[in-house]
């Protein structure tokens, strides 16, 4: 709305976001807008950076980057972002206290317009801060990330395709002692079969949902009509709702289950202008299939119990030093141009686990390629 009543238009390009930070924090400083900062973080536990990872084709953590195993936060491309969130932040444009404010804080500021733009922004934030303002005409929208003509269409964080998915982190697995290995096959077999998706993701037919004569299937109002629909089909078990996880909670989901019980938004998009759409439509849509991320589509890794315990000791140690250092570069505290402030903070983040260079290479020796098609 505010963009609207300004005339300013929301970006595409990486350029464009630098250039409409400046004209936010001109209006601010001659009173034009009524805001202190010009962006913020929408929780401390998001690291800013999250926000601006897949411009720059990097990645927060651990990852998969298309050919390797990589760790994001020590590539060059990562260094390239801070430089640039370090810049954002010497210009005055970023709020200081977006490391520190909780969900709460931030949720109170971006309701009493303390900033204009959160690039950490999440689907039913908008809607729920839009509810909760206490400004006449403050509305809150969502738009794709802009592009860095360095990398093209930028990653974005979770692409859910029409028809089922399953994330490949998800599995069962059945204890090699049991009694009876072929009943529980036999059951992990009705779990994934067509009748236990359809109820899984939809209920029941004739009470919580119904089939026209094409097959396309409509939640009933039971559901729709309710105050809060998502809350509504988790309180009959349906795991399409995101709000439960019922059963063994390992079933597909169905995308039009899924996306037909999310509330509207407001977004913006160069080709439709202002409108309002569901989150995971349009993410999925904005962007194409260039915008999918490497990290959202790893191959399949089959690790044993100490190969697991080794990866999980690289992402919760390495992160945690990764975080509290590009905080530092973010600010300033540690200066990003200094290579030698650089190497020695990627040397710190490979000191965290015992052997880093040979847990990557065990990943990467443990992956099933043909399960991504390489």
């Amino acid at each position: 709305m505010l963009f609207r009543s300004l005339n300013l238009q929301p970006v595409t390009t990486l350029d464009e976001f630098t250039e409409l930070a400046a004209k936010i924090k001109a209006a601010i400083d001659n009173g034009e807008i009524d805001a202190k900062y010009v962006m913020t973080n929408s929780d401390k536990n998001y690291q800013f950076y999250r926000g601006f990872v897949g411009i720059f084709h990097t990645w927060d953590t651990l990852y998969w980057n298309g050919d390797t195993w990589a760790y994001g936060p020590i590539e060059d491309n990562f260094r390239e972002m801070l430089k640039y969130l370090n810049g954002l932040y010497e210009a005055g444009y970023i709020d200081p206290e977006f490391s520190t404010d909780d969900g709460n804080a931030a949720t109170e500021k971006s309701v009493t317009g303390n900033h204009v733009m959160v690039p950490t922004l999440w689907a039913g934030m908008p809607r729920m801060w839009n509810t909760q303002s206490t400004i006449e005409g403050l509305e809150w929208g969502l738009g794709f990330l802009p592009e860095n003509e360095t990398y093209g269409t930028p990653w974005k964080w979770g692409s859910r395709q029409e028809g089922r998915s399953l994330q490949n982190g998800m599995g069962i697995i059945i204890n090699a002692d049991t009694e009876y290995p072929e009943y529980v096959v036999r059951m992990i077999d009705y779990q994934y079969s067509d009748e236990m998706i359809e109820m899984m993701n939809w209920g029941i037919e004739g009470e919580t949902y119904t089939v026209d004569e094409s097959g396309n299937h409509t939640f009933a109002e039971a559901i729709m009509g309710a105050e809060d629909p998502v809350q509504t089909a988790a309180n009959y078990g349906i795991m399409s709702s995101s709000a439960c996880r019922t059963g063994i909670p390992f079933t597909p989901l169905t995308f039009e289950a899924m996306t037909e019980q999310i509330p509207v938004e407001p977004w913006w998009n160069p080709t439709d202008g202002y409108y309002e759409s569901q989150y995971w439509i349009e993410s999925g849509k904005l962007g194409g299939l260039d915008s999918v991320s490497p990290a959202d589509r790893p191959p399949v890794t089959f690790l044993t119990d100490d190969e697991s315990t080794a990866k999980a000791e690289l992402i919760t140690n390495c992160d945690t030093y990764a975080r509290e250092n590009a905080l530092k570069f973010i600010t300033g505290e540690l200066n990003v141009e200094d290579d030698a402030a650089w190497n020695s903070y990627i040397e710190g983040v490979k000191s965290q686990v015992g052997d880093f260079a040979g847990t990557l290479q065990m990943l990467l020796d443990k992956s099933d390629l043909a399960s991504i098609g390489k």
